[in-house]
C-alpha cells in the first residue's frame, strides 16, 4: 500500500492560493510608513527610525511570497 501523508493536491493548492490571499491583504493594511510605496512627509528621522523595519517587513513577504509561488509549482508539477 502506498499512502501519502498530508493534504491531497488540490487542498494544498487552494490553501496556497488562500494564503497569498491573505498575506497580500496583510501588506495592504499596513500603516503607512511601513509600507513599500511609503511616500510621505519627508522626515528623514522618522523614516530612518522605520526604513529598517519596513525592508524587513517586505523582505519577509517577498520570501513568503516565493516559498508559496514555489511550492505551488512543485504541486502542479513544475520545477
Amino acid at each position: 500500500m502506498n499512502h501519502k501523508a498530508g493534504p491531497d493536491r488540490n487542498t494544498l493548492l487552494e490553501w496556497i492560493g488562500e494564503t497569498t490571499e491573505e498575506l497580500r491583504e496583510v501588506m495592504e493594511k499596513l500603516p503607512p510608513l511601513l509600507r513599500h510605496d511609503y511616500g510621505g512627509a519627508d522626515d528623514g528621522e522618522i523614516h530612518s527610525i522605520y526604513a529598517t523595519q519596513q525592508a524587513n517587513i517586505h523582505i519577509t513577504a517577498l520570501c513568503l511570497e516565493l516559498y508559496l509561488v514555489r511550492s505551488s509549482r512543485r504541486e502542479i508539477g513544475g520545477c
